[in-house]
Formats: structure tokens, C-alpha cells, sequence
């Protein structure tokens, strides 16, 4: 029979690497959260000014919105939550495999390591309650960024049928890819989320091209009538949408290339990165970004959108009072 000492030695290896690694992925979402919490706190100052104007849309899509920060939150918790106890795990497993090295029974099995639970010998690469726990939020913030970048699109088309069976039908794959990603094993899990990852790069570039025409066909309608004068406050609010949504795409392409490289290391023999490979390095920071980041930066931008876009429309209304102002001044003189 293995000796268990020999085996916990190897768990505290696996374990203390795993707590080394987490203590980076912490970094990165602390400074990400602190960041997406700051955007929030902008965007609660700047609707407080202008709540009575809500429509029951914005109302809407502000819940979503405070639903992915709360996710957010509870995902960084689950990840403080992970670190802790597996520092703690390794930690006991320690003192156990030292005490039974200091007591020198090298050919006996030491009982106070054959009595540890199984749970304490999982390695890093096994599927936990807490790695669920994250999956789970990670998910769930994904959706709801993927119905908000297609709700852009899809209220600059109204009763066009066949752009919202294609806008739902991205949806609809898109939550089989991410409950797969939450519920399947360990060897499917790394199939599903690189193809949710392809959805939602998918879902930006579809929706964006859809304001585009819109933006476009607009531009035609008013030509004329505009003669080379100024932006119409639709213009600059469709503008807004496809800057963002470039922006947002930019975001996306190196996830892209990061899922290839995950779906590509399932099959033997396509991918071998040694560890001072540059493409390596490149998947171990891609794995601590949408380990640590992504949660927050599928959230960060439907805020941003919102922020931004209350922020010009206050400028306009400030604008136009402006020019009731002096309109109304220039009369009167």
C-alpha cells in the first residue's frame, strides 16, 4: 500500500502552488473590482440627479446592471473564501506529514494522515465548490452582458423579426454553453466556456454591426436636410454605441484567442507549451485574467454605456435650455 505520507506531500505541493498561483488571480480582481466599484458609485451620482426621468427600461437594465456588481462581489468573496481554505488545508496537511517525518516511523503508515477526509487531498485541478461557486457568477454576469449588448441592437429594430430570432437564438446557445460550463465535469467544462467565450465575441460583433446599418441608414434619412451642419442628438447617441461597442470588441479579441489555445490543448499533440514559452505565458495570464477580471469587466461595460450616455444626454438638456434661454432673451431685447 502507498505510503499516505508520500501522497500528502505531493497534496501539499499541488495545494501550495495553487495558493501561490490564487494569490495573483486576488490581485487582479481586487484592483478590477475596485475599479468597476468606483464606475458604479460614478453612475449612482450622475441617475440620482435625473431619477424622476427613468423610463421603466432604464429601470430595467439599472437592476441588471446592479445584479452583475452584486455578482461581482460575491464572486471576490468566493475567491477570498478558496484562497483561505486551501492555505489552511495545506497548511494542516503540513504539520501532519512533519509529524510523522519527526517521529521517524518510515516503514509504518502514519494513521494521523490515514484518518484526513478525502476532501483534503483534492488537488488544485479538481473541480470545487467554490470553483462552481465562481463558474456559476462568471456565467450569469456573462449572460446578462450578452442580453444587454444585444438589447442596444435590439431596440434600434423593432419588429424585426428576423433580427430577433437571431439576437435570441445567440442567447439561447449561449446559456446551453455557460449551464454547460457550470454543470458538466471537469473535460467538458474547458470545451463549453472557450465556445461561450466565441458567443459573446460573436454577440458584440452582431450587435454592433446591427447599429451600424442603423447608424448608416439614419445618416441617409437626415442627409439632406442637414446640408454638412452638426451632429443630431440620435447621431452622436448611435456614435456612442458602435465606439463602445469597438472598444468592447478589442476587449474580446485576445479572450479569443486565449479560448483557441485552451480548446486546442484538449486534443494531444496540437498545442505542447513548455513553461518558458511565450505562448505559455500568454495562457497563464489570460487564465488569471478571466479568473480574476472578467467578471468585473462584463459588468464594467453596460455601466459604462449607461454612465456615458446619461452624461451626454444631461449635456444636451443642458444645452437646449441654454438656447430656450437665449432665444427667449434675444426676443425680449
Amino acid at each position: 500500500m502507498e505510503d499516505p505520507r508520500l501522497h500528502a506531500l505531493d497534496m501539499v505541493g499541488l495545494i501550495g502552488q495553487f495558493v501561490s498561483q490564487a494569490l495573483a488571480v486576488v490581485v487582479i480582481e481586487c484592483i478590477a473590482f475596485g475599479i468597476y466599484t468606483l464606475l458604479v458609485i460614478c453612475a449612482i451620482t450622475v441617475i440620482a440627479r435625473v431619477r424622476s426621468d427613468l423610463t421603466a427600461k432604464k429601470w430595467v437594465l439599472l437592476a441588471a446592471c446592479f445584479a452583475m456588481y452584486a455578482n461581482a462581489a460575491g464572486h471576490l468573496g468566493v475567491t477570498l473564501a478558496s484562497v483561505f481554505e486551501d492555505d489552511r488545508r495545506s497548511n494542516y496537511i503540513q504539520q501532519m506529514v512533519y509529524q510523522c517525518l519527526a517521529n521517524a516511523v518510515v516503514n509504518d503508515a502514519c494513521s494521523s494522515l490515514e484518518s484526513l477526509p478525502a476532501s483534503y487531498y483534492q488537488s488544485a485541478v479538481e473541480i470545487t465548490s467554490f470553483q462552481t461557486a465562481r463558474s456559476a457568477l462568471l456565467s450569469i454576469n456573462m449572460l446578462l452582458g450578452d442580453i444587454i449588448v444585444l438589447w442596444r441592437a435590439w431596440v434600434l429594430w423593432p419588429n424585426q423579426r428576423t433580427v430577433q430570432a437571431c439576437s435570441s437564438s445567440i442567447i439561447l446557445v449561449t446559456t446551453v454553453m455557460l449551464i454547460g460550463t457550470v454543470t458538466m465535469d471537469d473535460g467538458l467544462t474547458f470545451l463549453f466556456f472557450p465556445i461561450a467565450i466565441f458567443l459573446s465575441l460573436f454577440t458584440n460583433i452582431w450587435s454592433t454591426a446591427l447599429i451600424v446599418v442603423r447608424a448608416w441608414q439614419h445618416r441617409q434619412q437626415i442627409g439632406a436636410q442637414l446640408h454638412g451642419g452638426s451632429r443630431t442628438r440620435a447621431q452622436t447617441a448611435l456614435l456612442l454605441l458602435i465606439e463602445s461597442g469597438v472598444l468592447y470588441f478589442l476587449l474580446w479579441v485576445p479572450l479569443a484567442g486565449y479560448a483557441i489555445v485552451d480548446i486546442a490543448e484538449l486534443y494531444p499533440g496540437s498545442l505542447a507549451f513548455l513553461p518558458s514559452d511565450p505562448g505559455a505565458h500568454y495562457l497563464k495570464a489570460m487564465m488569471d485574467v478571466v479568473s480574476g477580471a472578467l467578471i468585473d469587466v462584463v459588468g464594467m461595460y453596460p455601466t459604462a454605456v449607461i454612465l456615458v450616455a446619461e452624461v451626454s444626454h444631461q449635456h444636451t438638456q443642458r444645452m437646449l435650455s441654454l438656447n430656450d434661454i437665449t432665444t427667449v432673451a434675444l426676443a425680449r431685447f
